[in-house]
């Protein structure tokens, strides 16, 4: 039996196995083992193998005040009876546990040390004795860490500061789902359930619960939380508000600052929408979901009497609590939470730099018309509770779309809203600013038709039109000035008919389209260009305006790394081909720059007059700044792995790792060197994206266009394999050809190469290929690089002095482009003499390294399709516009990179992809289908719209302008089911002119 009593070797043992690691792999003491393993026997039996006996006052009060302070005596390597004394010592100057976590200091003399709790001033110092030697000091103050370990409870505390070697108690990896608004900048971690103290009914079974964390040391109104007992100014004080969610503690750990609240593993409402497709709802499901509803708005009402206003209401901002009672709980993230959500605020709000982002994100959407140009030069823009009102407005008639018609209407109904829920009035309409955006009026008006009178839904649609939805004190329909409703006022509506709607029809957005053709006077607004932060919008209100713009090109560019790219090519490529020169590190660099570490994500300001011209770095994102137009002394940027970009702006600087930098997993693989124009290296990229392109299944429209029913091959190609030669009308009609795309420029007559009557039958036989211009050597170059035999190019297979040939062929543009396999667009070339294969600029790079000196390289970002491809000259090219839009692929030679153009997006020599749901409409290779989403009133304003940009292009010859149109208008015919030429669309009868030039027609007199 003896053998089985305790030992401090056999207890030290058995707190070892009790030890659990933590997220970054330290060990810690579960707070629930600390009463077994300080058992009044084990303690007993520990102190007499020490030579202790009957020491009952020592063991009581080690079990009562001193539990960890035994446990971590306990694992020193120390001996048994030297262990004793050091207990004995702290005993006698009454250090508890109450102390720690502690560290020791000196006093004048050298030799004598002291006991110091650390963060609680209200202990004095303990003298210690000579056992106190350096190991055993050191040993003491590790194992303080594992264990003692904070032990979060909101129901005493809400506001910790740890010592900075605190042992959080968080379990196995973090993770950070990609989510939007609150969600979108906060990380999701488990904590050991022994470690935090709420409510039963909220504890989750097993050892962990998940939980949300964010850091927040940059964010100047979340300071506020950590003052005081960790409440928001102003913040209601009651705990039992529901639908609101708040934080559940706030914590400091050294200088960092922390907020952890519930975990919504149900995500936002917007997920809920996603998640629950079944439609209509049941009686209960209608009831929890108005119930929750009418619960956000008593929140929002007890919010507003503490003088709150939360600001950014949307759907991503109202979280779904799946694990709470019955179907869940709708919880409002509280203004702590909506203030860190950077990511989706439009209007920046601080006090260095107000910037109206151009490139606004969705929670603009549910803005109200007051915020319409609201600035301040202090940052310190007030927001009246009507804010919320009207945001709350927004989203309830997104509810109520998505209860009535469903999810993906909901979403068409998103995407046809893209900005606001209003828009400016014309000026002549009457004296009001603004007015609810005529898309939703016309929603609302098929809504009154469909829903019976009475019931819920004509309940709910009459609160959103006639007490939310309301503009400069109007309702939609009403004419007599009626304020907004207040969130009090809201509830009262919620006593609604127990019954549910059945519709009368369902062809929702059938109904809006024919709507829309009677809707006149449309106000938009248009924001600066995303690469120009202006800090005004464009105001187009009168009705000479509204036919200037009426859908954004380059409104949201979205960007990534395109690591399933790069790992396939630097496979079968070297490294050496691409690797920049080696530098080395932190040469010319400032002292503040050799200390960035591009080891994470995170939000700075950048003081413009900060930055240094001696140093590199500094240079280098000076110059960035400027060529954005940017004349702020301080400018809002974000750092990630791979760019520093301006928050909701464009990149700034680009930051690339080697192939195989497995330290970094989220930074862009690449280099700042591209391949060698031509070489086999830049030939295995465009091989890859074209194999991509081919073998990925949800490419299948990128392959054969929808309208396209029968491959056909062009009359003529020029066979590349074996020398150069005209062949014509080949048999297979599965051939793959390349299309050139290019521009002919100003050429004289002697400089053109050009097929005509008279050499047709010796290019039959061969075509010299020094005889060609340098843009179509280039271009077979490029076609024998991609291992294809044919290439197109219009000057070459079409016959220019035949008449008759010419007509025939030019009105085949639409089956030449469509066919092809891809199609080459010499973009940096502005004649046939140029080329574009030419050397091109060698881009400037600075190293950098890794914590454990792996490198890094730092370059300026050239990644702007927008800039390089669709405002380059060979877009103001008349026959380019069908070229593109009726191209199914496209690789682009630009001066500073190749793009690759298909369904799926654009794809950069730089290795990062980027996509534009609105710019891409052009590159649809089942054009105009994704155009027509984007397109408020219908085809007859996509038609208007496609004439108005082709009237604007440039032609070498005038005579040309009614042809190179044929192609769009025989696709838009087809894909309208309608007939279109010479800029005419008929359709049942009804004529819509079309042209549209910079101004409206005089009367004919």
């Amino acid at each position: 039996m003896g053998q089985d009593k305790y030992t401090c070797h056999r207890l030290g043992e058995e707190i070892d196995n009790e030890f659990l690691f933590n997220h970054k792999g330290q060990k810690f003491l579960p707070y629930d083992k600390l009463d077994g393993l300080v058992g009044r026997e084990k303690v007993e039996e520990t102190f007499e193998d020490a030579g202790l006996h009957g020491a009952t006052a020592l063991v009581d009060f080690v079990r009562g005040r001193s539990r960890k302070i035994f446990l971590i005596l306990t694992l020193m390597s120390s001996t048994e009876d030297k262990k004793l004394n050091l207990l004995m010592g702290l005993l006698e100057s009454s250090v508890t546990d109450d102390w720690l976590p502690v560290r020791f200091i000196r006093d004048e003399d050298p030799k004598k040390w002291f006991l110091a709790s650390i963060g609680r001033p209200q202990y004095r110092k303990a003298p210690l004795s000579s056992s106190w030697d350096r190991i055993v000091r050191d040993s003491f103050e590790s194992y303080q860490w594992r264990i003692n370990v904070p032990l979060l409870d909101p129901k005493t505390q809400i506001n910790f500061k740890f010592a900075s070697g605190t042992v959080l108690p968080y379990l196995g990896t973090p993770t950070n789902p990609a989510r939007g608004g609150v969600l979108s900048d906060v990380s999701c971690y488990k904590i050991h359930t022994a470690h935090i103290n709420l409510p039963d009914k909220t504890k989750a079974p097993g050892n962990a619960m998940a939980f949300g964390l964010k850091k927040a040391n940059d964010d100047v109104g979340l300071a506020k939380l950590f003052e005081g007992n960790g409440q928001s100014p102003g913040f209601p004080q009651n705990d039992t508000i529901s639908n609101l969610l708040r934080p559940i503690v706030a914590y400091e750990v050294g200088r960092d600052r922390y907020l952890l609240f519930p975990w919504p593993h149900g995500g936002s409402l917007s997920d809920y929408w996603d998640q629950s497709a079944s439609r209509p709802l049941g009686h209960d499901q209608m009831q929890w979901i108005m119930g929750e509803f009418r619960g956000m708005f008593i929140a929002l009402a007890k919010l507003h009497d503490s003088n709150c206003v939360h600001g950014d209401l949307k759907p991503d901002n109202i979280l779904w609590f799946t694990e709470a009672h019955g179907k869940g709980e709708l919880q409002i993230a509280d203004l702590g939470l909506a203030a860190f959500n950077a990511l989706c605020a439009n209007i920046r709000r601080n006090d260095k730099v107000i910037i109206r982002t151009t490139t606004p994100t969705r929670s603009s959407r549910y803005e109200p018309p007051e915020a319409d140009g609201v600035q301040s030069q202090h940052g310190n823009t007030s927001i009246s509770r009507s804010y919320d009102i009207w945001a709350m407005g927004c989203v309830m008639l997104e509810l109520l779309i998505w209860l009535a018609y469903g999810n993906e209407d909901l979403k068409t109904f998103q995407q046809n809203t893209p900005d606001f829920f209003w828009e400016r009035a014309p000026r002549s309409s009457s004296q009001e600013q603004h007015r609810v955006q005529q898309f939703v009026q016309c929603c609302i008006s098929v809504m009154q038709d469909d829903f019976n009178p009475g019931t819920i839904y004509s309940e709910i649609l009459d609160l959103v039109q006639f007490k939310l939805l309301v503009v400069n004190g109007l309702g939609i329909e009403i004419p007599l000035h009626k304020p907004r409703a207040t969130a009090y006022e809201v509830d009262t509506y919620f006593d609604l008919p127990d019954m549910l709607c059945h519709l009368a029809a369902r062809d929702f957005f059938a109904k809006i389209a024919q709507m829309n053709q009677t809707i006149k006077n449309r106000a938009i607004i248009v924001q600066c260009k995303s690469t120009h932060l202006k800090t005004a919008n464009k105001k187009l209100g009168s009705d000479t305006d509204n036919v200037n713009i009426r859908f954004k090109l380059n409104d949201i560019w979205q960007s990534r790394p395109d690591e399933e790219t790069s790992a396939v090519v630097f496979k079968s490529i070297s490294w050496d081909k691409v690797k920049p020169e080696k530098t080395a590190f932190a040469e010319g660099l400032c002292a503040r720059c050799t200390t960035i570490k591009i080891t994470k994500s995170f939000q700075f300001t950048c003081d413009a007059s900060m930055l240094q011209s001696a140093c590199k770095l500094c240079t280098m994102l000076l110059e960035a700044i400027t060529r954005e137009n940017i004349e702020a002394s301080s400018i809002s940027l974000r750092q990630t792995y791979a760019t520093i970009s301006i928050e909701d702006g464009p990149a700034l600087l680009s930051i690339y790792t080697p192939p195989g930098l497995s330290t970094l997993s989220q930074a862009q693989t690449g280099s700042p060197r591209l391949p060698d124009q031509g070489s086999r290296e830049q030939f295995a990229l465009l091989k890859e994206w074209i194999r991509s392109c081919d073998d990925d299944p949800s490419h299948e429209r990128c392959r054969q266009g929808k309208y396209l029913s029968v491959a056909t091959v062009p009359t003529r190609l020029i066979d590349v394999q074996d020398g150069l030669r005209l062949v014509t009308s080949l048999s297979d009609k599965t051939t793959k050809y390349v299309a050139l795309s290019h521009c002919w420029g100003k050429l004289e007559d002697n400089q053109r190469f050009c097929l005509f009557k008279g050499n047709i039958d010796q290019f039959h036989a061969s075509i010299t290929f020094d005889l060609l211009p340098q843009n179509f050597k280039d271009a077979v170059i490029v076609t024998r690089g991609l291992g294809l035999q044919y290439l197109w190019i219009d000057s070459v297979c079409i016959v220019q002095d035949d008449a008759k040939d010419w007509q025939i062929e030019s009105a085949k543009m639409e089956e030449v482009f469509s066919s092809a396999y891809v199609t080459l667009s010499a973009v940096s070339a502005t004649s046939s003499l140029e080329g574009f294969l030419g050397e091109r600029s060698t881009r400037a790079y600075i190293q950098l390294e890794t914590e454990n000196r792996q490198p890094l390289y730092v370059s300026p970002s050239i990644d702007d399709f927008h800039h390089d491809v669709e405002l380059g000259d060979i877009s103001k090219r008349g026959w380019v516009l069908q070229e593109r839009a009726l191209s199914r692929r496209s690789i682009y030679y630009t001066s500073s990179q190749v793009y690759w153009e298909c369904g799926a997006g654009v794809r950069c020599e730089t290795m990062r992809r980027l996509y534009n749901s609105k710019a891409a409409f052009l590159g649809d290779p089942n054009f105009p289908l994704s155009a027509l989403h984007h397109y408020r009133d219908g085809k007859e304003i996509l038609i208007q719209d496609l004439y108005e940009r082709y009237s604007a292009l440039a032609f070498s010859h005038a005579s040309d302008r009614s042809v190179a149109i044929l192609g769009l208008e025989k696709r838009l015919a087809r894909a309208l089911e309608t007939q279109a030429s010479y800029g005419f669309a008929f359709d049942n009868q009804q004529v819509a002119k079309c042209l549209a030039g910079h101004g409206f027609l005089r009367r004919v007199s």
